[in-house]
């Protein structure tokens, strides 16, 4: 089966997040800092998401309900811990209306994708691309009703 579009653009969102990541951690090592930053395993995800497996498309949803749920949690404590938030903006930190739209709007942002791409790596139709054949056909080793 050809390789749906979104798991592409997926996939390569998580190569590109991962592969910065993975920049961030050898540019502090280069400077004598230790950086031990996980989202570097967002590489070997995306890349099995490329080749079709499955394990790759769990921890894809996995990856992404993760960063989902966190948003989600700075975004509810917002309210609660305002002052305790730094927004910035290049190297500018943002202050009065603007923080305030910003710790808001940043979140939303990237939560709505987050949620929209879990959805997807969850739909059905991508059973056959990832080899995960469900319904009336039986998995190998299961005996099919007569």
């Amino acid at each position: 089966m050809k390789r749906p579009l979104g798991i592409t653009l997926i996939g390569s969102l998580f190569i590109l997040g991962g592969g910065l990541a993975l920049f961030g951690v050898v540019w502090d090592l280069s400077h004598r800092r230790l950086n031990l930053n996980f989202t570097a395993l967002m590489i070997p995800v995306g890349i099995g998401l490329l080749k079709g497996r499955s394990s790759s498309r769990s921890w894809a949803k996995f990856w992404i309900g993760f960063f989902v749920l966190l948003l989600s949690a700075l975004l509810l404590a917002y309210p609660f811990f305002s002052e305790s938030y730094h927004v910035r903006f290049g190297h500018e930190e943002l202050h009065g209306a603007m923080r305030h739209i910003m710790a808001v709007a940043i979140p939303i942002l990237l939560i709505l994708p987050g949620v929209i791409a879990w959805k997807y790596l969850r739909s059905r139709k991508l059973d056959s691309f990832f080899g995960e054949f469900t319904g009336d056909v039986p998995r190998q080793g299961e005996k099919g009703e007569h």
